[in-house]
């Protein structure tokens, strides 16, 4: 699992994910004095694509997350990415973007890459 604490637009590159294994990135935004955000009525939108440039119709992977946190003082949401999704992924690398959505205010908390480990046991592409 990724975690993701503060909303800024710097880049920062995801550890390695194996493809078809399910992902969960923790998402969890603070204030400016490191204080977690009430994430109620966010809606989060992690994107890989092969290149910036791609349309987002030639995406990758696109995965929502959106709170819905059974304990209001949990301020964490995670963008679960299914097995079924990562097995069709490349073993490569991917730029990546994660989009907060507030009542349709968009903002990028995070930007970077993703390297895409080819899994063995489950592998179905050839060299």
């Amino acid at each position: 699992m990724t975690d993701i604490y503060h909303a800024n637009t710097e880049r920062l590159d995801l550890e390695p994910m194996y493809r078809g294994d399910d992902w969960a990135i923790k998402v969890e935004l603070v204030d400016d004095d490191e204080l977690p955000l009430d994430l109620n009525g966010f809606v989060f939108t992690l994107t890989l694509k092969l290149s910036e440039h791609q349309a987002d119709s030639e995406a990758a992977l696109i995965s929502i997350g959106e709170y819905k946190a059974p304990d209001p003082d949990t301020k964490t949401v995670y963008i679960i990415s299914s097995s079924e999704k990562t097995s069709l992924l490349l073993p490569t690398v991917y730029r990546y973007d994660i989009q907060a959505d507030y009542f349709g205010s968009i903002s990028t908390i995070a930007s970077g890459r993703l390297r895409v480990i080819g899994d063995i046991t489950r592998g179905n592409f050839s060299v």
